[in-house]
């Protein structure tokens, strides 16, 4: 037992394991590339398209977050063999944010995988659409669209309008624009193009990150203690 907690608490497995990933990571990217049935990974969660696909394309997938799984247990072995060195309270503590900024990282992809959503599709001008992800009898429609242009008159931006509905009754009116996007009961809608034939429609994306806040939290705790292992690095020498 000794034996494999001195293995996971080693550096050099936590190196070898990002090396791993990496390498599939990079295998990943290319046939992603390659084979059109990656298109469906575009929409949904994506845990639910790990179990449906066939493993000759999901394998380095389920690689991945097994190696992320021994890199998480390795950071925390990491981490308690830290604390029991002697030495400053502060220089002890940084590298622990760090690790838990990364774990944090972590479960915010493993919770976004899960219960993560996404999709697309066109709504016309005037269109109501029913949104049942959003709520019980909840729908949405296209209700106002606008142009923005340049002084030389050319179009540089466009704006579409969105009433939310719940029995027929608006409870939200927001608009979209492009790197603006509307929330509503957690789920973000992105205004992604806008088609004018045979009249405006607007191509939305709606997707919701449950994991976001996670990842948020992760990345500040990752950035602090790395600014201040730094700090602490250069005051030693």
């Amino acid at each position: 037992m000794k034996k494999v907690w001195n293995i996971f608490a080693s550096m050099k497995t936590a190196l070898i394991l990002m090396a791993a990933i990496a390498v599939l990571f990079l295998y990943g990217s290319i046939d992603m590339t390659i084979v059109p049935a990656y298109g469906d990974l575009t929409f949904g969660a994506l845990l639910k398209w790990m179990i449906n696909a066939p493993i000759s394309l999901s394998f380095w997938l389920w690689g991945s977050v097994g190696l992320a799984a021994l890199l998480a247990v390795s950071t925390v072995a990491c981490s308690i063999e830290s604390l029991k060195k002697k030495q400053g309270i502060m220089l002890a503590l940084a590298p622990q944010i760090i690790h838990l900024g990364f774990i944090f990282i972590i479960i915010a992809h493993l919770v976004s995988s899960v219960w993560g959503y996404r999709m697309e599709g066109y709504l016309a001008y005037g269109q109501q659409a029913a949104a049942p992800f959003a709520g019980k009898n909840v729908s949405v429609e296209f209700t106002k669209f606008k142009s923005e242009k340049s002084p030389g008159g050319a179009t540089i931006g466009w704006k579409a309008w969105l009433s939310f509905l719940k029995g027929g009754t608006i409870i939200k009116e927001d608009y979209m624009a492009p790197n603006r996007p509307v929330f509503f009961n957690g789920f973000g809608f992105y205004l992604e193009d806008v088609s004018f034939k045979p009249g405006p429609m607007a191509l939305i994306e709606v997707s919701r990150e449950p994991g976001a806040a996670w990842a948020l939290k992760g990345g500040i705790l990752f950035v602090v203690g790395s600014v201040l292992l730094l700090i602490l690095r250069i005051r030693q020498e």
